[in-house]
């Protein structure tokens, strides 16, 4: 075995005999100098130092029979010291092609040194980190690959098992893929190396959905600190977040959006290598949608500062209705309704109708006979801080048609009041050229426009010119006409 003698730039390889066998005298040889030690008895015989960088090779000689030798691994190329401090110590490389670094990290304590992943991933085809239990290259392996190319978080961390309290660590890349070119999800590999002076926390990890917020959360139960550990810190794979000064209790993590794939981490503040990692967890964002055909009633009261989420479908090959029955939301609070499954289908409202949300209905137009709605809410008051009062009430189902539904006549707009971007959705009946007048309380007429309306499409306009006030909006065609109100609020 190879001890490392760091602030010299040596090493020392000491010969470990637990048997001499049948020849009462062995000769201890290396490749690099005459030396010849006698040995007649089991124990540990040092040589050296050597400086960093030397080849050598040991032989321990019997004279009766050559093919009693025995001869050690061939100690050559000997890597730098990286770090003897059992400080923790944290490391980062974003690596090119053909990165060829080799480490050994050594604990200048009686505790073991170990090695955890924090961040990052190699090429899953041929870039490799090679972990030996030792100080030198022919120890036992811990660990050898790259986790499939996934994030090396979730690797295992590597501890010593050894005399020398070392870790021997070897990365390797080749010709292709890498972290520096910048062309590829290969993210700088992070990792931290201290000493293993503590035991990890006991902790215990549940899912728990949260719709309502298009997410999920991850509840934590923290049921022990380990030992030598003041106190814990929680974070997650997905985005960092973390929680601080953690001592034994509940803790709730998240929430998560739908779809997204995140691990909790449960560690010493002191020192990193104490810890618990959670399953992968993941939800599905099927899971949030409610299928609603029978007419189906909902009652919400509003938070602050908040966007709450309802993905409606009718399961069947009708549309879904979404019919507002009652409901206040204050001037700085709205709802926006999406024409699908989720934010990145088209909006078709957004707005607060006045404040008064009964008497709005939206009729789905997709595929997927689907609507998305959004309740987002200022920090500046609610229904649950008694500010806006009744709560929200709307009924879902299929072909909810009746005197709320938008119909031909009808148009809507959003959002009102408007800041100065305003959207107009006709009904699906009006098609071809519009002409939009806006006019302010005198019945001056302010804005005149004229466009090509088509079939369930929502137009945008700039009305950033208006100061603040009322307006009324017209909307006309060579048969048709209607007005409503608009306030524009800043």
């Amino acid at each position: 075995s190879m001890v490392l003698n760091c602030a010299d730039s040596s090493f020392t390889v000491n010969t470990h005999v637990t048997g001499v066998g049948s020849d009462p005298t062995l000769q201890l040889t290396n490749t690099l100098n005459p030396d010849v030690v006698q040995i007649t008895d089991t124990g540990t015989y040092s040589s050296g130092p050597f400086a960093l960088g030397t080849v050598i090779q040991f032989t321990l000689a019997a004279d009766v029979n050559t093919l009693c030798n025995r001869v050690s691994p061939e100690f050559t190329n000997n890597p730098p010291c990286a770090q003897i401090s059992c400080a923790s110590t944290t490391y980062e490389d974003c690596y090119g092609n053909g990165w060829d670094t080799t480490i050994v990290y050594q604990s200048d304590t009686q505790y073991p040194i170990a090695l955890r992943w924090n961040s990052g991933n190699l090429e899953s085809c041929c870039d490799r980190v090679d972990i030996r239990n030792g100080n030198y290259s022919g120890a036992p392996q811990i660990y050898y690959g790259n986790n499939g190319g996934l994030d090396m978080v979730t690797v295992a961390p590597a501890v010593s098992s050894n005399v020398d309290n070392a870790l021997w660590v070897h990365f390797t890349s080749d010709g292709s893929i890498n972290c520096s070119d910048g062309t590829w999800s290969i993210l700088p590999v992070n990792w931290t190396v201290a000493c293993l002076d503590c035991t990890s926390p006991t902790v215990t990890f549940e899912q728990v959905p949260d719709c309502i917020h298009n997410g999920f959360l991850v509840n934590v139960n923290v049921a022990a600190l380990g030992t030598n550990v003041p106190s814990l810190i929680i974070r997650n794979t997905l985005n960092g977040d973390t929680i601080t000064n953690v001592h034994t209790g509940s803790y709730t993590a998240g929430p998560f959006p739908v779809d997204s794939t995140v691990q909790v981490i449960v560690e010493s503040a002191s020192n990193a290598l104490c810890r618990q990692l959670s399953p992968a967890y993941t939800y599905p964002s099927t899971n949030c949608v409610n299928v609603a055909c029978d007419p189906t009633g909902q009652e919400y009261c509003y938070i602050n500062a908040d966007t709450a989420w309802f993905v409606y479908t009718s399961g069947t090959t009708e549309p879904v209705t979404i019919d507002f029955i009652y409901g206040q939301l204050l001037v700085n609070d709205f709802i926006q309704i999406f024409n699908g499954l989720d934010t990145s289908a088209q909006i078709v409202y957004m707005g607060n109708n006045g404040g008064q949300l009964g008497g709005l209905a939206i009729a789905s137009s997709n595929p997927d006979n689907a609507l998305t709605l959004l309740v987002i809410s200022s920090q500046l008051g609610s229904c649950a801080s008694g500010q806006g009062f009744p709560p929200l009430y709307w009924e879902v189902g299929c072909g909810l048609v009746g005197v709320n539904e938008y119909d031909v006549d009808r148009f809507t707009l959003f959002p009102n009041p408007t800041n100065g971007d305003l959207y107009v959705r006709l009904a699906d009946g009006i098609a071809g050229k519009v002409r939009m007048d806006v006019m302010d309380i005198t019945g001056r007429l302010v804005i005149s426009e004229q466009f090509n309306a088509t079939t369930g499409q929502t137009e945008r306009f700039d009305l950033s010119a208006l100061v603040n006030g009322n307006y009324a909006v017209r909307l006309s065609t060579d048969n048709w006409s209607k007005t409503q109100m608009l306030q524009v609020a800043r």
